[in-house]
């Protein structure tokens, strides 16, 4: 026995609505992720900008201790030295290693 055209229809109606759905929640899906991969992107935009800022900061602070060190060298270079006034100069050649960490941040 043959099943009738009505059952063939509804049958049909069925499997159409079915794919439909699943159609949908596959595009319900890819919107999450799209939304989600925006949501990345920006996020990775600001942790980039804040890496640049934090990095120009950083070479800003090491120009500007290498700017003091060679104005410290340059004026005890020009000033006449007196006895016992040697004390920067005893600091920078005894102890340069301590001025490491400050110039290599």
């Amino acid at each position: 026995m043959s099943e009738s055209p009505l059952v063939a229809v509804m049958s049909h109606l069925l499997s159409f609505l079915e794919q439909y759905s699943h159609l949908q929640q596959l595009q319900q899906q890819a919107d999450q992720y799209r939304v989600q991969l925006k949501r990345h992107r920006a996020q990775h935009r600001r942790q980039m900008k804040a890496l640049r800022t934090s990095y120009r900061q950083r070479l800003r602070d090491k120009n500007s201790v290498i700017d003091s060190l060679e104005e410290a060298i340059t004026t005890q270079q020009y000033t006449p030295s007196t006895p016992g006034s040697d004390e920067c100069g005893a600091f920078l050649s005894g102890r340069p290693q301590a001025l490491l960490p400050l110039i290599t941040r």
